[in-house]
């Protein structure tokens, strides 16, 4: 009896611990498109780690960049701690929009009719894993991948972006990645974006990718970034991030 009342006391106090850090988690992440699966892994690592992120904020850096911080929570009971995180930094237009200095905007080409000049990649040439390495990360060969790669805005290096921490860890694990880029937590992003394309016909790629499906988001007007999949040839439009 003392060994089972011993382990009950145990887990009670795990749960009382853990509670807030679910609360936050569930709150954080309701209706942001991610996959059945994807909530589990955020839950997941929540509980592992004793923690989750607080709420996010983007600035517009106003040089075609914006800024993403999100500070994580370190919960012990009710009582929360905010530790500052590494910065995301997101290009405000998409590739082939032009940016305007004087205006910050990304009208510089094209009309509102051709998304202002967006342009379409593939993911790579031939609808396998020939552009992305053993953990999924999009490598040199992806067209997609390359023109961001390409890019020296702002002094940064950039590449494809990355809207999930559990999907960075496939890049590197050593960073601590935001929870999620594109949640209900993290503010609409496309209040500094507006000429950013929404709706499941304006999907862009993810760096990291399945051995089989291609992985894609598309942004809702909330600017909340849902899943989708396709084919690795399929063309599509490209976002770029960087730390």
């Amino acid at each position: 009896m003392g060994l089972k009342r011993k382990a009950a006391v145990s887990l009670i106090g795990k749960v009382c611990l853990l509670t807030p850090i679910f609360l936050l988690s569930i709150a954080g992440c309701r209706d942001d498109g991610l996959s059945g699966g994807e909530l589990l892994t955020i839950w997941a690592l929540a509980y592992r780690d004793h923690r989750t992120d607080g709420v996010g904020k983007w600035t517009d850096q106003g040089d075609g960049t914006l800024r993403y911080d999100q500070p994580r929570l370190s919960c012990d009971g009710p009582f929360c701690e905010e530790i500052p995180q590494a910065p995301v930094y997101i290009k405000k237009c998409l590739q082939g929009q032009v940016y305007r200095s004087a205006e910050n905007d990304c009208r510089g080409t094209g009309s509102a009719a051709d998304q202002w000049g967006a342009a379409k990649f593939q993911f790579c040439s031939t609808d396998d894993t020939s552009c992305q390495d053993g953990s999924g990360v999009a490598n040199g060969s992806s067209p997609a991948e390359q023109s961001c790669r390409g890019e020296t805005l702002a002094g940064r290096s950039w590449h494809l972006v990355v809207t999930l921490r559990q999907n960075y860890g496939n890049v590197d694990g050593s960073v601590q990645y935001p929870e999620c880029l594109f949640c209900v937590n993290s503010g609409n992003v496309l209040d500094n974006m507006p000429e950013m394309p929404v709706g499941s016909g304006n999907k862009f790629w993810s760096r990291v990718q399945s051995p089989n499906d291609g992985v894609l988001r598309y942004f809702s007007t909330s600017g909340r970034a849902f899943s989708d999949t396709g084919a690795k040839t399929e063309s599509h439009f490209v976002l770029c991030s960087a730390l």
